[in-house]
């Protein structure tokens, strides 16, 4: 692309949930908008993130997503971006850059850029590496140098690798009242709270802010420890929070669409 091409980002996700790399993708769309770059969100129309962007006039382009590599949905993508001279096509999810190589096929002139989350070794299966390492992507955005870290371990090309942080609108929780929430999960007012946003799998590592915090409410009473989230690991981490003996000391409040109350 030149100097004076216009830039316009078509960005996919194909995951249904929403969890902290969805919230991210809604922060960029945002800033995108927010300083004049066209983009669009290519993601399925059964998705919360979907839900959220119409819910909050984002711009969407709804894509039945069957598979990683689905063809028809490359194809609907593909033809969107030659229709609408969209340029940049940005893959936020290992899922999601499956389908963007597929897109990239058949639309060479597209820059690829790939997001990259977790520090998982890409080398586990064998197609996690061909998919990262290879021609069709121009640039893999990671969120911590400890991932470019791995990547390049994995033999991923240094010079194709850019670090950028997660960010988050503080703005959002200015002045948000906390009394109700206290009240209603039965926190008393001179407690001090706690808290983590994760889902409850392997990777979140909540066995070690269980222990610390059984650690804590040994020394102190008057702090309470709010975990907001859900996921797979929920029977075992509720087994160790028996097991340590947290009690109301650590509470799992599960998943919540109000996070700026916490």
């Amino acid at each position: 692309m030149g100097k004076d091409t216009q830039i316009k980002i078509l960005h996919l996700e194909t995951a249904l949930e929403w969890r902290g790399g969805q919230q991210q993708i809604v922060y960029l769309l945002q800033g995108l908008i927010a300083n004049g770059i066209q983009t669009v969100l290519a993601c399925s129309p059964k998705s919360e993130i979907m839900k959220y962007c119409r819910k909050n006039n984002l711009p969407v382009l709804p894509v039945e997503i069957g598979h990683g590599w689905d063809f028809s949905a490359a194809r609907q993508i593909a033809r969107f971006m030659q229709e609408n001279a969209f340029n940049i096509l940005h893959a936020h999810s290992s899922h999601a850059l499956s389908l963007s190589l597929l897109v990239k096929t058949m639309r060479r002139s597209v820059k690829l850029v790939a997001s990259r989350r977790v520090d998982f070794s890409v080398n586990k299966p064998v197609i996690g590496s061909l998919k990262y390492n290879n021609r069709l992507i121009d640039r893999i955005v990671c969120i911590s140098e400890n991932i470019a870290r791995v990547l390049q371990q994995d033999g991923v090309d240094a010079q194709k690798l850019t670090v950028i942080h997660s960010g988050i609108d503080v703005h959002r929780f200015v002045g948000v009242e906390t009394s109700e929430l206290r009240a209603e999960l039965n926190i008393p007012s001179e407690h001090l709270i706690v808290g983590t946003v994760a889902a409850l799998v392997g990777h979140k590592d909540y066995p070690t802010l269980m222990q610390a915090a059984q650690l804590v409410c040994k020394k102190r009473a008057d702090v309470t420890f709010l975990a907001v989230g859900d996921g797979g690991d929920r029977g075992k981490l509720n087994a160790l929070h028996k097991e340590l003996g947290l009690g109301d000391c650590f509470r799992f409040v599960g998943f919540r669409s109000d996070l700026q109350r916490f």
